[in-house]
């Protein structure tokens, strides 16, 4: 679902002098903002994370040194 679809969906509570107080939502709308908001969550924390390489390691090198470190060695 997109946001335009989202934005839609959504019905408006109003109150007696006709101001807008509260939306409401299907379940299934719900579940599609929900998933994305936490999808935009993942890509900000991606980003952040690419910024801060630094602190990242390359999987390869971890697999390598892991199977180094626990793969019995062949000189039996």
């Amino acid at each position: 679902m997109t946001v335009q679809e989202i934005l839609e969906s959504v019905q408006f509570v109003v109150n007696s002098k006709g101001q807008q107080t509260a939306i409401q939502m299907d379940l299934s709308t719900w579940e599609a903002l929900r998933q994305l908001l936490e999808d935009l969550e993942d890509a900000a924390d991606i980003e952040q994370a690419r910024q801060e390489k630094a602190d990242l390691y390359d999987w390869a090198t971890v697999i390598a040194e892991y199977q180094a470190k626990y793969t019995p060695s062949s000189d039996v």
